[in-house]
């Protein structure tokens, strides 16, 4: 979590990754410009840094205007890097401008390619799935279903896992675990309470059946789960887990286990 430097208007080298594709999808893809990002990222950049938006809140408004425009964009993050940031735990996005993905720092509005995403193995089976995806999945659900004016007002990495504004916005998309008598649901909501009890918290993230993630949060002494987390990232190549309600799995008798990591940057 950087501060956004004096020098933010300097035009960066614009460097990145490059896909082969086929003339065919080359010539059906939409061609995004730099000009398309900086018009919709205008707004973040002329924020002030405080300590109730850091760069968390940066990245997730930035991805939010590209969303509600149409552009594709990532959160992403790892480390800060380059003369323009102090070395630490960092959030910015990734864009697609001519066809290719670049690193996009939203405190510049402008492709900055110094940050060094990193990869924390979640470990277990889950390969090519690291923390870094847990906070992605989770900061840009936020962008796609909470309102600017409540990310403007709260520290998106200090308050998922404890008592947050966020929730409300995430009840009506979410699934009430409390509805579902089974008793393989009350046993994981007894290790729900448990745990959160232990860590003084009131959400967390968890793995079912080894397949599927799902975020669950406490909200007015209810537990509910959000089945819509979004796997995919294009930029990586990896593609969505086809998804599976919760009642259904659980009902099933899916494996259930806590996963413990640092979503803060």
């Amino acid at each position: 979590m950087k501060r956004k430097h004096i020098l933010s208007l300097i035009c960066f080298l614009i460097t990145g990754f490059v896909f082969i594709v086929s003339c065919n999808n080359l010539a059906d893809e939409p061609r995004y410009s730099l000009a398309d990002y900086q018009a919709v990222g205008t707004s973040v950049f002329l924020r002030d840094w405080t300590e109730d938006y850091d760069c968390s809140n940066f990245s997730v408004q930035f991805y939010q205007n590209c969303y509600k425009a149409g552009l594709p964009c990532r959160v992403r993050s790892g480390m800060s890097g380059g003369s323009m940031f102090e070395i630490g735990r960092h959030a910015w996005n990734s864009v697609k401008i001519n066809g290719k993905w670049v690193n996009w720092e939203p405190q510049f509005n402008n492709v900055y390619e110094d940050h060094r995403q990193t990869w924390t193995p979640m470990g277990g089976e889950w390969g090519t799935i690291y923390d870094e995806d847990i906070a992605r999945m989770l900061y840009e659900y936020i962008g796609r279903h909470v309102p600017e004016p409540i990310i403007n007002l709260h520290e998106i990495d200090d308050s998922l896992y404890n008592d947050t504004p966020f929730y409300p916005f995430f009840v009506p998309r979410a699934y009430c675990l409390n509805d579902d008598t089974s008793a393989e649901m009350q046993a994981i909501m007894l290790e729900v309470e448990s745990y959160m009890s232990e860590h003084d918290q009131v959400g967390l993230f968890a793995i079912l059946d080894s397949t599927y993630f799902v975020f669950i949060f406490k909200y007015y002494n209810k537990y509910y789960g959000i089945e819509d987390l979004q796997v995919n990232d294009p930029l990586e190549g990896r593609s969505v887990i086809e998804g599976k309600s919760i009642k259904e799995l659980v009902n099933s008798g899916a494996d259930f286990t806590v996963l413990d990591v640092d979503i803060s940057y």
